[in-house]
């Protein structure tokens, strides 16, 4: 039977320091070594628990080791009427922010490509104007490590109506976000931003950026149950997402985010399975090579942070954290009806999808990962 390493990363209780060991012994985590069956039984005892605890809709849950998917199960179904359980191969989730990934991936490639250059200002791409702080430049650097000093603008961002879905350099031209701060020196999360960047490589690629990123990663990993959702896309029209408030669990109607780039792709616990192998064997799939192993280090490694006492560095794809001695990237996801995470521990080249169909999922995610 395959064993799989666990690390606890945070399990650390308060007692510990009463103990006798020294500090390096107590500040490292435990790793447990549990058969693949013992894993599995400690995942539905622990879903089960929270989902049943804060009344979760679905979940779903994808662990891969090596090249290898360990565990991939959905949990509950896929709408409160429990018209069809969650199906990890088909069953879909917004993955929500983990999308920049994605979108960090593509202009990753145009970059290694010379298409693109990480530190040329955007006006030298764009055609349209972004309000600047002191004339501050604005770099590809800035946007993918979320430090271009923007504002960002939640109000305008969505629209429940299909018809009202404009293409990015529309959307953009009237909508960007402001700079407000000197660029390179602060962290503040930009959605806006990373649309801005999907634009810039659907300008370098010559085709729409969903396609782009079709072309290049959703196709070649045979991830065939993935897509931006951008109004015009077929949807699965069982599953339903959900929130909570005084008067119970009421159900998001369906919607359009018009910053696609920055958090609109929908997926299944398989496809992402299939794109944590490829990030975690330096950019090959089942004997393909994707993209080059250079490429997922310009994606994977630190690249910036506003001060070097504070935790969570950002690599150009991902937050970068040391936890209790361990390494390990991560992105989250969230948005109205879904929660999301992702993390890869290259040290151990291990990866861990979470996903669930309610704005309460960030509980199990938190209990999980």
């Amino acid at each position: 039977m395959r064993k799989v390493f666990v690390v606890c990363l945070f399990s650390i209780t308060p007692f510990i320091s009463s103990f006798s060991q020294s500090q390096s012994d107590i500040l490292r985590p435990p790793i447990y070594s549990l058969t693949q069956d013992e894993m599995v039984s400690w995942m539905d005892s622990t879903t089960t628990f929270w989902m049943d605890s804060v009344d979760i809709p679905g979940m779903v849950v994808s662990i891969v080791a090596g090249d290898s998917i360990v565990m991939q199960k959905g949990y509950g179904y896929i709408n409160k009427e429990k018209t069809a359980q969650v199906d990890a191969s088909t069953s879909p989730f917004r993955i929500a922010s983990i999308s920049k990934t994605f979108t960090a991936l593509a202009v990753l490639q145009l970059v290694s490509e010379g298409k693109l250059d990480l530190n040329t200002d955007v006006r030298e791409y764009i055609s349209f104007e972004i309000d600047r702080y002191h004339n501050g430049e604005i770099t590809l650097h800035h946007l993918l490590t979320h430090s271009a000093g923007l504002d960002d603008k939640i109000l305008g961002g969505g629209t429940l109506n299909k018809s009202e879905v404009p293409k990015l350099d529309q959307f953009l031209a009237s909508s960007m976000s402001p700079q407000i701060r000197e660029p390179g020196l602060t962290f503040s999360y930009s959605n806006m931003g990373y649309t801005l960047a999907g634009y810039l490589a659907e300008l370098e690629s010559g085709i729409p950026f969903y396609e782009y990123v079709n072309q290049l990663i959703l196709n070649p990993l045979n991830m065939k149950h993935t897509f931006f959702w951008r109004g015009d896309e077929p949807i699965y029209s069982e599953s339903k997402s959900y929130f909570l408030d005084d008067k119970g669990f009421r159900e998001y109607p369906p919607y359009e985010i018009l910053s696609y780039p920055s958090g609109s792709i929908i997926s299944t616990g398989e496809d992402i399975s299939k794109y944590m192998l490829m990030i975690l064997n330096d950019g090959s799939y089942n004997g393909k090579q994707i993209v080059t192993p250079e490429v997922i280090d310009l994606f994977t490694q630190p690249v910036f942070t506003q001060d070097e006492r504070l935790p969570g560095v950002r690599s150009y794809g991902f937050f970068n954290w040391n936890i209790n001695g361990v390494n390990f990237i991560n992105h989250g996801g969230s948005i109205e009806g879904y929660r999301s995470q992702l993390y890869l521990f290259p040290d151990n080249n291990v990866g861990l999808f979470i996903a669930t169909n309610s704005s309460w999922g960030g509980w199990i995610n938190s209990e999980i990962g």
